[in-house]
């Protein structure tokens, strides 16, 4: 067994995703005296709770002021922002790392557009949250996504009460 600090396993604690059963491996392979145990065994029961009631969002639009937008209204209705992209294959990488809850993506952007990247996330995961915001709204381009498996589409401009109603919605479904 390893002996570190309590602020160690604190930091292992907060900088490692890892689920709850993987922290109580950590926290009983190493030597602690039965204060910072205690102290590191609420910590992670404060953790879970956290990711318990955290919604992630992945943000991809090639504008980086409309991925803004998006962000800042997500973050006012209490979303975690997992992380953004400015094409399709930068969602893919990111939707594989990060897992959010929902993922956001546009149709048209440049080098690979959301059509790739809403094909790549649902071969990582089929079950995968997606919606698209794009200002193209063409009929066989919406059929596609839809059969590909997207959740929801918004069309550009769009109002920021229906994005979180939306986005609100899929994480209610999935619960």
């Amino acid at each position: 067994a390893y002996c570190l600090p309590p602020t160690a396993y604190r930091l292992l604690l907060t900088a490692y995703c890892l689920p709850p059963t993987a922290y109580r491996l950590l926290l009983t392979a190493y030597c602690l005296p039965p204060t910072a145990y205690r102290l590191l065994q609420e910590d992670l029961e404060t953790i879970a709770k956290v990711r318990i009631m955290s919604k992630r969002l992945l943000v991809t639009d090639d504008a980086p002021i409309i991925r803004e937008i998006i962000k800042d209204a997500a973050q006012s209705a209490g979303w975690e922002i997992a992380g953004e992209a400015g094409n399709g294959q930068m969602a893919v990488e990111m939707y594989q790392t990060l897992r959010p809850d929902v993922c956001t993506l546009d149709l048209v952007m440049p080098e690979y557009d959301g059509m790739h990247g809403l094909r790549g996330i649902k071969a990582l995961n089929p079950d995968a949250k997606v919606v698209i915001v794009s200002a193209l709204d063409q009929k066989n381009v919406l059929k596609e996504t839809f059969r590909l498996g997207v959740s929801d589409f918004i069309v550009k401009p769009f109002d920021k009460t229906s994005l979180i109603d939306t986005l609100e919605q899929l994480v209610a479904d999935a619960g």
